[in-house]
């Protein structure tokens, strides 16, 4: 029997699947997204939800790679983590 994947490790995979689509594989892999500045004036875009997969999916390597970065120096007594330990810890574990 398989260990189920945590909410995160389920996200990365999902991530990762939709960005190995070709944009015109999905019906309509376009939406909208609104920005307000600090004026207060909105504005929008559109993006590809592929694109917006594939950038998020490769940002949570990374994050995850400087996580456990952080762990082992603190491990090897390089680093000393106080507060922020149990959130790495919980960062890497969810």
């Amino acid at each position: 029997m398989t260990t189920p994947l945590t909410k995160n490790e389920d996200l990365k995979y999902q991530l990762e699947s939709l960005a190995s689509y070709e944009p015109n594989d999905i019906d309509n892999p376009q939406f909208e997204v609104v920005y307000e500045d600090a004026n207060e004036r909105e504005g929008f875009i559109t993006v590809c939800c592929v694109d917006v997969a594939e950038r998020a999916h490769k940002r949570i390597e990374e994050l995850e790679k400087a996580l456990h970065d952080i762990a082992a120096l603190a491990e090897d007594g390089q680093l000393e983590i106080y507060a922020v330990g149990s959130i790495v810890d919980s960062a890497l574990t969810d």
